[in-house]
Protein backbone atom coordinates (compact mmCIF):
# COMPACT_ATOMS: atom_id res chain seq x y z
CA UNK A 1 0.00 0.00 0.00
CA UNK A 2 2.92 2.33 0.69
CA UNK A 3 4.12 1.81 -2.89
CA UNK A 4 0.70 2.72 -4.23
CA UNK A 5 0.65 5.93 -2.18
CA UNK A 6 4.08 6.90 -3.53
CA UNK A 7 2.93 6.25 -7.12
CA UNK A 8 -0.18 8.38 -6.60
CA UNK A 9 1.94 11.21 -5.21
CA UNK A 10 4.29 11.03 -8.18
CA UNK A 11 1.36 11.20 -10.62
CA UNK A 12 -0.10 14.16 -8.72
CA UNK A 13 3.21 16.03 -8.80
CA UNK A 14 3.76 15.33 -12.52
CA UNK A 15 0.22 16.41 -13.38
CA UNK A 16 0.64 19.63 -11.40
CA UNK A 17 3.94 20.39 -13.13
CA UNK A 18 2.38 19.77 -16.55
CA UNK A 19 -0.53 22.11 -15.81
CA UNK A 20 1.81 24.81 -14.51
CA UNK A 21 3.97 24.49 -17.63
CA UNK A 22 1.01 24.68 -20.03
CA UNK A 23 -0.75 27.55 -18.27
CA UNK A 24 1.31 30.36 -19.91
CA UNK A 25 0.66 28.82 -23.34
CA UNK A 26 -3.08 28.58 -22.69
CA UNK A 27 -3.16 32.11 -21.28
CA UNK A 28 -1.55 33.46 -24.46
CA UNK A 29 -4.64 32.32 -26.40
CA UNK A 30 -7.09 33.92 -23.99
CA UNK A 31 -8.00 37.50 -23.28
CA UNK A 32 -10.68 38.51 -20.78
CA UNK A 33 -13.59 40.41 -22.34
CA UNK A 34 -16.35 42.11 -20.34
CA UNK A 35 -19.84 40.73 -20.89
CA UNK A 36 -21.07 44.15 -22.01
CA UNK A 37 -18.43 44.21 -24.72
CA UNK A 38 -19.48 40.77 -26.00
CA UNK A 39 -23.10 41.88 -26.46
CA UNK A 40 -22.35 45.40 -27.65
CA UNK A 41 -23.67 46.19 -31.13
CA UNK A 42 -20.82 47.32 -33.41
CA UNK A 43 -20.90 50.97 -34.40
CA UNK A 44 -21.07 50.20 -38.12
CA UNK A 45 -24.41 48.42 -37.57
CA UNK A 46 -26.17 51.39 -35.92
CA UNK A 47 -27.92 52.51 -39.12
CA UNK A 48 -29.03 48.93 -39.86
CA UNK A 49 -30.52 48.52 -36.39
CA UNK A 50 -32.26 51.88 -36.66
CA UNK A 51 -33.73 50.85 -40.01
CA UNK A 52 -35.07 47.63 -38.48
CA UNK A 53 -36.62 49.49 -35.54
CA UNK A 54 -38.41 51.89 -37.88
CA UNK A 55 -40.52 49.00 -39.26
CA UNK A 56 -39.68 49.54 -42.92
CA UNK A 57 -40.47 45.91 -43.72
CA UNK A 58 -38.55 42.67 -43.49
CA UNK A 59 -35.01 42.65 -44.89
CA UNK A 60 -31.77 40.72 -44.62
CA UNK A 61 -28.10 41.55 -44.32
CA UNK A 62 -25.25 39.73 -46.02
CA UNK A 63 -21.65 39.63 -44.82
CA UNK A 64 -19.03 37.26 -46.24
CA UNK A 65 -16.68 37.73 -43.23
CA UNK A 66 -19.70 37.36 -40.88
CA UNK A 67 -19.10 40.77 -39.35
CA UNK A 68 -22.37 40.44 -37.41
CA UNK A 69 -22.32 37.25 -35.31
CA UNK A 70 -25.53 35.37 -34.56
CA UNK A 71 -25.98 36.67 -31.01
CA UNK A 72 -25.80 40.30 -32.19
CA UNK A 73 -28.30 39.59 -34.97
CA UNK A 74 -30.70 37.97 -32.49
CA UNK A 75 -30.28 40.76 -29.96
CA UNK A 76 -31.30 43.36 -32.56
CA UNK A 77 -33.99 41.27 -34.28
CA UNK A 78 -32.01 41.21 -37.53
CA UNK A 79 -31.96 38.50 -40.19
CA UNK A 80 -28.92 37.55 -42.25
CA UNK A 81 -28.49 35.62 -45.47
CA UNK A 82 -25.18 34.14 -44.36
CA UNK A 83 -25.00 31.87 -41.36
CA UNK A 84 -23.48 28.90 -39.59
CA UNK A 85 -25.54 25.78 -40.12
CA UNK A 86 -24.40 22.17 -39.82
CA UNK A 87 -27.66 21.01 -41.47
CA UNK A 88 -27.78 22.44 -44.99
CA UNK A 89 -30.02 22.04 -48.02
CA UNK A 90 -27.91 21.51 -51.10
CA UNK A 91 -30.23 23.42 -53.44
CA UNK A 92 -30.02 26.51 -51.23
CA UNK A 93 -26.23 26.20 -50.80
CA UNK A 94 -25.86 25.97 -54.60
CA UNK A 95 -27.93 29.13 -55.12
CA UNK A 96 -25.92 30.92 -52.43
CA UNK A 97 -22.66 30.15 -54.27
CA UNK A 98 -24.01 31.86 -57.38
CA UNK A 99 -25.62 34.81 -55.58
CA UNK A 100 -22.56 35.59 -53.45
CA UNK A 101 -19.98 34.72 -56.10
CA UNK A 102 -18.26 32.18 -53.86
CA UNK A 103 -15.98 29.95 -56.00
CA UNK A 104 -15.43 27.33 -53.28
CA UNK A 105 -17.30 24.08 -53.87
CA UNK A 106 -16.30 22.31 -50.66
CA UNK A 107 -18.53 21.76 -47.65
CA UNK A 108 -18.15 24.07 -44.66
CA UNK A 109 -20.19 24.88 -41.57
CA UNK A 110 -21.12 28.23 -43.09
CA UNK A 111 -23.47 29.15 -45.92
CA UNK A 112 -21.97 30.21 -48.25
CA UNK A 113 -18.73 28.28 -47.76
CA UNK A 114 -16.74 31.51 -48.21
CA UNK A 115 -18.22 32.83 -44.95
CA UNK A 116 -16.04 30.34 -43.06
CA UNK A 117 -12.26 29.99 -42.75
CA UNK A 118 -12.48 26.19 -42.81
CA UNK A 119 -11.58 25.82 -46.49
CA UNK A 120 -9.32 28.88 -46.78
CA UNK A 121 -8.33 31.52 -44.21
CA UNK A 122 -9.03 34.28 -46.75
CA UNK A 123 -12.16 32.67 -48.19
CA UNK A 124 -14.35 35.74 -47.69
CA UNK A 125 -12.06 37.78 -49.96
CA UNK A 126 -12.85 35.45 -52.87
CA UNK A 127 -16.51 36.44 -53.10
CA UNK A 128 -17.90 38.58 -55.91
CA UNK A 129 -21.50 39.23 -54.83
CA UNK A 130 -24.19 39.94 -57.40
CA UNK A 131 -26.35 42.80 -56.02
CA UNK A 132 -29.29 41.98 -58.31
CA UNK A 133 -29.37 38.33 -57.22
CA UNK A 134 -28.84 39.28 -53.58
CA UNK A 135 -31.91 41.46 -54.00
CA UNK A 136 -33.96 38.39 -54.94
CA UNK A 137 -33.22 37.10 -51.43
CA UNK A 138 -34.39 40.31 -49.74
CA UNK A 139 -30.84 41.56 -48.96
CA UNK A 140 -30.89 45.28 -48.16
CA UNK A 141 -27.39 45.68 -46.66
CA UNK A 142 -24.06 44.18 -47.69
CA UNK A 143 -21.33 44.26 -45.04
CA UNK A 144 -17.74 43.74 -46.14
CA UNK A 145 -14.12 44.34 -45.20
CA UNK A 146 -13.26 45.09 -48.83
CA UNK A 147 -14.24 47.76 -51.31
CA UNK A 148 -17.09 46.65 -53.60
CA UNK A 149 -17.57 49.26 -56.35
CA UNK A 150 -20.52 47.35 -57.82
CA UNK A 151 -23.53 48.74 -59.64
CA UNK A 152 -26.45 48.93 -57.25
CA UNK A 153 -24.38 49.17 -54.05
CA UNK A 154 -23.92 52.51 -52.30
CA UNK A 155 -21.47 52.81 -49.42
CA UNK A 156 -23.17 54.33 -46.37
CA UNK A 157 -20.69 53.49 -43.58
CA UNK A 158 -16.92 52.94 -43.50
CA UNK A 159 -15.44 52.52 -40.03
CA UNK A 160 -13.15 50.17 -38.11
CA UNK A 161 -12.16 48.39 -41.30
CA UNK A 162 -15.79 47.53 -42.14
CA UNK A 163 -17.87 48.90 -45.00
CA UNK A 164 -21.67 48.85 -45.14
CA UNK A 165 -23.43 49.12 -48.51
CA UNK A 166 -27.08 49.78 -49.30
CA UNK A 167 -28.34 47.38 -51.97
CA UNK A 168 -30.68 49.25 -54.32
CA UNK A 169 -31.67 45.98 -56.00
CA UNK A 170 -33.42 44.75 -52.85
CA UNK A 171 -36.80 43.11 -53.43
CA UNK A 172 -39.42 42.58 -50.70
CA UNK A 173 -39.76 39.26 -48.90
CA UNK A 174 -42.57 38.30 -51.31
CA UNK A 175 -42.95 39.53 -54.90
CA UNK A 176 -44.55 38.69 -58.25
CA UNK A 177 -42.69 38.17 -61.55
CA UNK A 178 -44.10 37.97 -65.05
CA UNK A 179 -42.86 35.10 -67.30
CA UNK A 180 -40.36 37.28 -69.18
CA UNK A 181 -38.75 38.57 -65.98
CA UNK A 182 -38.61 35.06 -64.54
CA UNK A 183 -36.79 33.85 -67.66
CA UNK A 184 -34.29 36.72 -67.45
CA UNK A 185 -33.46 35.88 -63.84
CA UNK A 186 -32.96 32.21 -64.69
CA UNK A 187 -30.50 33.18 -67.43
CA UNK A 188 -28.72 35.51 -65.00
CA UNK A 189 -28.32 32.66 -62.49
CA UNK A 190 -27.17 30.19 -65.14
CA UNK A 191 -24.69 32.28 -67.14
CA UNK A 192 -24.63 35.83 -65.74
CA UNK A 193 -26.72 37.39 -68.54
CA UNK A 194 -27.34 41.09 -67.87
CA UNK A 195 -30.93 41.95 -66.97
CA UNK A 196 -32.88 44.21 -69.31
CA UNK A 197 -32.80 47.77 -67.92
CA UNK A 198 -30.45 46.45 -65.20
CA UNK A 199 -33.24 45.82 -62.68
CA UNK A 200 -35.80 43.20 -61.69
CA UNK A 201 -39.30 44.21 -62.76
CA UNK A 202 -41.68 43.03 -60.04
CA UNK A 203 -44.86 43.66 -58.09
CA UNK A 204 -44.54 43.66 -54.31
CA UNK A 205 -46.93 41.43 -52.39
CA UNK A 206 -48.56 42.83 -49.28
CA UNK A 207 -47.37 40.73 -46.36
CA UNK A 208 -50.17 40.77 -43.80
CA UNK A 209 -48.64 38.25 -41.41
CA UNK A 210 -45.48 36.15 -41.21
CA UNK A 211 -43.63 34.03 -38.71
CA UNK A 212 -43.82 30.56 -37.25
CA UNK A 213 -43.96 28.94 -40.68
CA UNK A 214 -46.95 31.01 -41.90
CA UNK A 215 -47.23 33.69 -44.60
CA UNK A 216 -50.49 35.56 -45.27
CA UNK A 217 -50.28 37.68 -48.41
CA UNK A 218 -52.40 39.60 -50.86
CA UNK A 219 -51.38 40.69 -54.34
CA UNK A 220 -52.89 42.09 -57.51
CA UNK A 221 -51.10 40.21 -60.30
CA UNK A 222 -51.08 42.16 -63.60
CA UNK A 223 -50.60 38.96 -65.62
CA UNK A 224 -50.19 35.28 -64.99
CA UNK A 225 -46.80 34.56 -63.46
CA UNK A 226 -44.82 33.47 -60.42
CA UNK A 227 -45.19 34.59 -56.82
CA UNK A 228 -41.84 34.23 -55.03
CA UNK A 229 -41.37 34.12 -51.27
CA UNK A 230 -37.70 34.60 -50.41
CA UNK A 231 -37.54 31.66 -48.02
CA UNK A 232 -35.85 28.29 -48.50
CA UNK A 233 -38.06 25.71 -50.18
CA UNK A 234 -38.25 22.40 -48.32
CA UNK A 235 -40.76 19.54 -48.31
CA UNK A 236 -43.64 20.51 -46.05
CA UNK A 237 -44.62 23.89 -47.51
CA UNK A 238 -48.24 24.10 -48.69
CA UNK A 239 -50.29 26.95 -50.13
CA UNK A 240 -53.87 28.07 -50.50
CA UNK A 241 -54.80 30.64 -53.14
CA UNK A 242 -58.21 32.23 -52.63
CA UNK A 243 -59.13 29.36 -50.30
CA UNK A 244 -58.11 26.58 -52.71
CA UNK A 245 -55.07 24.35 -52.47
CA UNK A 246 -52.25 25.31 -54.85
CA UNK A 247 -48.96 23.57 -55.65
CA UNK A 248 -45.72 24.98 -54.23
CA UNK A 249 -42.66 24.78 -56.47
CA UNK A 250 -38.98 25.60 -56.19
CA UNK A 251 -38.42 29.07 -57.60
CA UNK A 252 -34.90 29.50 -59.01
CA UNK A 253 -34.02 26.12 -57.56
CA UNK A 254 -34.23 27.09 -53.89
CA UNK A 255 -37.04 29.53 -53.02
CA UNK A 256 -40.81 29.14 -52.51
CA UNK A 257 -42.78 29.68 -55.71
CA UNK A 258 -46.53 29.69 -56.44
CA UNK A 259 -48.08 30.08 -59.90
CA UNK A 260 -50.84 32.71 -60.13
CA UNK A 261 -53.31 33.86 -62.73
CA UNK A 262 -53.89 37.55 -63.38
CA UNK A 263 -56.03 39.33 -60.79
CA UNK A 264 -56.30 39.96 -57.07
CA UNK A 265 -55.42 37.01 -54.85
CA UNK A 266 -55.28 36.14 -51.18
CA UNK A 267 -52.59 33.58 -50.39
CA UNK A 268 -51.79 31.63 -47.26
CA UNK A 269 -48.57 29.60 -47.14
CA UNK A 270 -47.90 27.28 -44.21
CA UNK A 271 -45.22 24.82 -43.21
CA UNK A 272 -46.27 21.41 -41.91
CA UNK A 273 -43.57 18.81 -41.42
CA UNK A 274 -45.04 15.28 -41.73
CA UNK A 275 -41.95 13.73 -40.15
CA UNK A 276 -42.46 15.83 -37.01
CA UNK A 277 -46.09 14.69 -36.70
CA UNK A 278 -45.00 11.08 -37.28
CA UNK A 279 -42.43 11.43 -34.49
CA UNK A 280 -45.06 12.85 -32.13
CA UNK A 281 -47.36 9.89 -32.86
CA UNK A 282 -44.56 7.40 -32.17
CA UNK A 283 -43.62 9.16 -28.92
CA UNK A 284 -47.25 9.17 -27.75
CA UNK A 285 -47.61 5.51 -28.69
CA UNK A 286 -44.54 4.57 -26.66
CA UNK A 287 -45.77 6.51 -23.61
CA UNK A 288 -49.23 4.93 -23.84
CA UNK A 289 -47.73 1.45 -24.25
CA UNK A 290 -45.44 1.86 -21.24
CA UNK A 291 -48.37 3.19 -19.20
CA UNK A 292 -50.56 0.20 -20.11
CA UNK A 293 -47.77 -2.24 -19.18
CA UNK A 294 -47.39 -0.58 -15.78
CA UNK A 295 -51.16 -0.75 -15.18
CA UNK A 296 -51.27 -4.45 -16.12
CA UNK A 297 -48.33 -5.19 -13.84
CA UNK A 298 -49.97 -3.38 -10.90
CA UNK A 299 -53.26 -5.26 -11.44
CA UNK A 300 -51.50 -8.63 -11.58
CA UNK A 301 -49.52 -7.83 -8.48
CA UNK A 302 -52.67 -6.91 -6.55
CA UNK A 303 -54.59 -10.09 -7.47
CA UNK A 304 -51.57 -12.30 -6.85
CA UNK A 305 -51.28 -13.59 -10.40
CA UNK A 306 -48.11 -11.67 -10.90
CA UNK A 307 -46.41 -12.80 -7.71
CA UNK A 308 -42.98 -14.28 -8.06
CA UNK A 309 -42.72 -17.92 -7.06
CA UNK A 310 -39.80 -18.81 -4.80
CA UNK A 311 -36.94 -20.66 -6.39
CA UNK A 312 -36.63 -24.34 -5.52
CA UNK A 313 -34.19 -25.11 -2.75
CA UNK A 314 -30.63 -25.49 -3.90
CA UNK A 315 -29.69 -27.54 -0.84
CA UNK A 316 -28.53 -31.01 -1.71
CA UNK A 317 -27.65 -33.78 0.69
CA UNK A 318 -23.94 -34.41 0.80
Amino acid sequence: SAGRLRAQRVRLVLTSCLLIELFPLAASYMSPVPVDAIFATPGFAASIVQDRQSNTGLFRTYSAPRALPDHILTLNNLQSLDGLNSFQFRHFADLMRVVTGCPLSGIAAAVPACASAELRPDAYRLTQPDPALLGLLNVRYVISRDDHPLEGLTEIVATDGVRVYRNHHELPRAYFLDPDMEAQILRRIEDGTVLNNGAVRHVAAELNDSGGGVFDLTIDAPTSGLLVIAETWTPGWSAQVDGRSAPVERAFGALIGIRLEAGWHQIRVTFDQPAFLFGVIIALGVHIGVGLLLIVRIIRKNDGSGSVRPLPSMNRPI
